[in-house]
């Protein structure tokens, strides 16, 4: 009798405490799993962004060395090598092994408004899905086909190169530099309307200065790729509206914010990364800084510029 109850004891199963004990642990073990998977999802990223900026500053160096001591340039002219922005110019492309985007490559129309250069096309600086930033993910919203079906997408929605000092928008900078590499003659009156190139002679300690990070740079007959102090959190930021990632987050352009005021995107840094966002120095190395290191506060705790960082020539 004994060994019957005994058998039976053994042959029960798990109580209904038990098994919501064991659901309970499974569970935690899940949610653990997941958030070590997102996070080591978000740091994969981060490193592929790095590495995507990392390979701007080899190409920008190349130009450099052909170029007698100027940085490539955010704009110059009106032909297809330097384009409405950087990642269209032909040496900078065929450093990073980037096919060239000829005009009747792609049929997508320009959104409207987007700001045209004659000679080349709006979807010159367009890049492959290799040189994207995973946590970019406005860029599947402004990703077209060319004619082989392979996708391109918009540089100006992930990064940005510093004009801070050279741009000669004279909404943002009264005085450009007079040193800056001319633009094209055949432009006529619209000469001096865009962003030039940084002489390398005239950069001051390289190691501390801001040449590439990620950004949303869309603004209405602006420039596209540009990223200056003003958009760097501070406020009033670009053209006095609002600038701030924290508050703007991936909008493009202008426009009303939920909270109230008028954001202003053209030229603004985005901390995507977990609250940081990653950047490239003009002396080659990469880094990952906190909002706080992208701007700086002053004693009474107000955003202001991070002059160290932004401010290249001085």
């Amino acid at each position: 009798m004994k060994e019957q109850k005994l058998r039976v004891t053994l042959t029960a199963g798990f109580t209904l405490i038990e098994l919501l004990v064991v659901i309970g642990i499974i569970a935690i073990l899940i949610g653990i799993l997941l958030a070590v998977l997102s996070s080591a999802r978000q740091t994969a990223g981060r490193i592929k962004c790095l590495s995507i900026l990392q390979q701007f500053l080899v190409a920008d160096q190349m130009y450099l060395n052909d170029s007698k001591g100027f940085h490539l340039p955010a704009f110059l002219g009106n032909k297809a090598e330097a384009s409405n922005i950087w990642t269209a110019n032909v040496h900078f492309r065929k450093s990073l092994s980037l096919p060239t985007i000829k005009a009747n490559d792609v049929q997508a129309t320009p959104p409207q408004g987007a700001p045209f250069t004659p000679g080349t096309n709006f979807y010159a600086g367009y890049v492959t899905k290799d040189w994207v930033c995973p946590q970019a993910t406005r860029l599947l919203e402004g990703a077209v086909e060319n004619n082989r079906g392979e996708q391109l997408f918009p540089p100006h929605l992930q990064y940005g190169m510093n004009v801070e000092g050279i741009s000669a928008d004279p909404n943002l900078v009264d005085n450009p530099t007079p040193w800056a590499m001319p633009d094209d003659p055949a432009l006529g009156s619209k000469r001096g309307l865009g962003c030039f190139g940084y002489r390398r002679a005239q950069v001051k300690r390289p190691a501390e200065k801001l040449r590439f990070a990620d950004g949303v740079t869309v603004g209405k007959g602006s420039g596209p790729g540009m990223i200056n102090k003003s958009g760097s959190g501070v406020s009033p930021g670009t053209n006095g509206q609002i600038s701030n990632y924290d508050q703007v987050q991936d909008r493009i352009a202008t426009g009303p914010l939920p909270g109230g005021g008028t954001y202003d995107a053209s030229r603004m840094t985005a901390w995507r990364h977990r609250g940081g966002a990653n950047v490239a120095f003009f002396d080659g190395h990469c880094a990952w800084l906190r909002k706080d290191e992208i701007y700086a506060r002053d004693d009474t705790g107000t955003i202001v510029t991070n002059d160290k960082l932004w401010v290249v020539l001085k």
